[in-house]
């Protein structure tokens, strides 16, 4: 099994529902911040994970204030809880890939570098 596969598969089992890979090369166009060689000059592959939630979540998002709706299972399922399991996942796939001797920065879902900048628009 080669390094990808084997990311994948520890990936998925640390709870991932997706595991992607790209070349450095694919944010060429970005801003430069947001190229993964403005933080690891060395780098040349980006793995990606995702986790998903029940549809039902997303369906009942709402404020109380229109009938079926509540805040409570997006703000937990669908935003707390799973940047917490994203997050942790991140961290094993990160450990795993430096015990082999890639260096490797797990970066915090995007949530957080969204209110980040909003915050400093304030």
């Amino acid at each position: 099994m080669d390094l990808s596969e084997q990311v994948r598969s520890l990936a998925l089992t640390a709870g991932a529902d997706l595991v992607g890979f790209a070349p450095v090369e694919r944010f060429a166009l970005g801003r430069r911040k947001t190229h993964p060689n403005y933080y690891m000059p060395n780098a040349r592959s980006v793995v990606s994970i995702a986790i998903g939630f029940p549809r039902s979540i997303g369906e009942v998002w709402g404020t109380y204030q229109e009938d079926g709706t509540l805040p409570g299972p997006y703000m937990w399922f669908g935003f707390a809880y799973l940047n917490w399991e994203l997050s942790r996942a991140a961290l094993k796939v990160a450990k795993e890939l430096e015990h082999r001797g890639f260096r490797s920065l797990p970066l915090p879902p995007a949530h957080t570098l969204v209110q980040i900048s909003l915050l400093r628009k304030l």
